[in-house]
């Protein structure tokens, strides 16, 4: 705001009609401006060039000495620095299902400034993962076995499911798959900035005969991909984690389907 001239005693109205567009990670803000030919208190008839600036803090703003609402600590802000009768502004990423306060100014090319505060919380977030395929790319071909695996799904710092499977008798060549039917569901809830990210860990075991050694298989933890801001919802959209081959034995890779919605 300081690249606009501010005028103390001209706070006059210039918002007409602000339109908040709010989700889970973002929120947005359209809003129009005009002049007041009627006088204070008039309603807004004329459109009117300002420049627009939104922030977004935890607690409501204080009002300084000047009449204009100021945050102690921001989360976020967006500007649009053109003179414009309409501005159309965004502030992402933020966390869901979070209560926070946004602060809009306006300033015409006179000096003359209007302001809005408003509370608003944050949609939250509801992931689904389903597990719908397991591939075996690569056995001991020499002496396959009984295989089995599991898989551990984490939010942060929580666990939100473990998957054990039933033993796959692996008789086939490599790249053998077989059909998996597990879901796990977190939320709908509201997410701290510790469990934003939600991962999955693989471990695997193919069990061999008395005379051949048991191999195992695992993956790192894995993150999965979701998405912030504005359009982060997804329905099905796939993905899979691979185990390490453990001297190039034996592997396998656990194919899914993740869905985020905000509400």
């Amino acid at each position: 705001m300081a690249a606009v001239a501010i005028s103390k005693l001209k706070r006059t109205k210039l918002i007409a009609d602000p339109k908040p567009v709010l989700g889970g990670t973002y929120l947005g803000v359209v809003v129009t401006t005009g002049a007041t030919p009627g006088g204070a208190g008039a309603p807004v008839t004329t459109a009117e060039d300002t420049v627009s600036f939104l922030d977004v803090g935890h607690l409501a703003p204080l009002q300084n000495p000047d009449g204009l609402q100021e945050f102690a600590s921001i989360i976020g802000s967006d500007s649009d620095p053109v003179f414009s009768p309409r501005h159309d502004m965004l502030i992402e990423p933020l966390l869901p299902g979070n209560a926070m306060d946004s602060r809009l100014v306006v300033v015409d090319r006179s000096g003359g400034w209007d302001q809005l505060s408003d509370p608003f919380q944050t949609l939250q977030r509801k992931v689904a993962i389903d597990l719908t395929r397991v591939i075996f790319t690569n056995i001991d071909e020499a002496a396959p076995g009984q295989v089995r695996f599991t898989c551990t799904f984490a939010e942060g710092g929580d666990t939100l499911g473990y998957f054990d499977s039933k033993l796959f008798i692996v008789e086939k060549e490599k790249g053998a798959d077989e059909a998996l039917s597990y879901q796990v569901i977190s939320g709908p809830k509201a997410i701290d900035a510790q469990s934003l990210v939600v991962a999955i860990y693989v471990q695997a075991l193919e069990e061999d005969d008395i005379f051949n050694p048991d191999d195992g298989s695992y993956s790192p933890l894995v993150a999965m991909d979701i998405p912030f801001g504005k359009g982060g919802k997804v329905a099905n959209r796939p993905g899979s984690v691979k185990t390490a081959e453990s001297g190039g034995l034996f592997a396998i890779e656990v194919e899914y389907e993740l869905s985020v919605t905000y509400m």
